[in-house]
């Protein structure tokens, strides 16, 4: 077994870390990019939240929101 505590720095703009104690792995990079040919799952037991200044959630084929009470809140809402 490694230390409870590992970084990984590459260059001055990526850092992983992972600390064992409380299984929490984090990535800090300038951009982020992940991409697949056939499909990428996310996927969290609690709670999975995405957060940005500027958000965007798009589908070729369709967008679907389902589960238990959907909340949207905001200044103006457009829909369609």
């Amino acid at each position: 077994m490694v230390e409870k505590k590992v970084t990984i720095k590459v260059g001055e703009d990526i850092t992983f870390t992972m600390t064992g104690s409380n299984g929490v792995a984090e990535l800090k990079a300038k951009k982020f990019k992940v991409s697949d040919v056939d499909s990428i799952e996310m996927e969290a037991n609690k709670q999975f939240k995405v957060e940005a200044a500027t958000s965007t959630v798009a589908g070729n084929s369709s967008v679907k929101i389902s589960g238990g009470p959907v909340t949207v809140e905001g200044s103006p809402i457009r829909i369609g």
